[in-house]
């Protein structure tokens, strides 16, 4: 289930800094790459919670990763969102605990990805 896959990324790796970890601004890792670093910045963590998705046979239509701003702080960030019937969560390295997109207010999302698509929302980079 969505839970168990987002406490199990948060107990397995530890968030860090990506400056810290990879020593580049912007560096995206594979989860194998990532999960041998044994610590994650936010997109690592929602590329790794998408694995980890997968691999418990989550269909690949229900995931996705959104990026985009923090409101509270204007900080960068991505999640990872899981589909499951009407509702959608939102799995976040900040949180042990899933949370349905209906009450997850502090995320402005600038774009999204899933396995085979982009989509991009430019009325989000009016503020940036």
């Amino acid at each position: 289930p969505p839970a168990a896959n987002n406490q199990e990324g948060q107990q397995r790796v530890p968030l860090r800094y990506l400056t810290k970890i990879w020593r580049e601004a912007d560096y995206w890792a594979e989860p194998k790459e990532a999960y041998g670093k044994r610590r994650l910045d936010c997109e690592d963590y929602a590329i790794f919670k998408l694995f980890l998705a997968r691999a418990a046979g989550i269909a690949d239509d229900s995931l996705s990763i959104a990026v985009g701003k923090l409101r509270s702080t204007g900080e960068f960030h991505a999640i990872m969102l899981g589909a499951d019937g009407p509702s959608t969560y939102v799995l976040d390295n900040r949180s042990n605990y899933m949370r349905d997109t209906d009450t997850y207010n502090d995320f402005s999302v600038m774009y999204a990805v899933d396995l085979t698509e982009l989509w991009y929302y430019p009325r989000a980079y009016r503020n940036t």
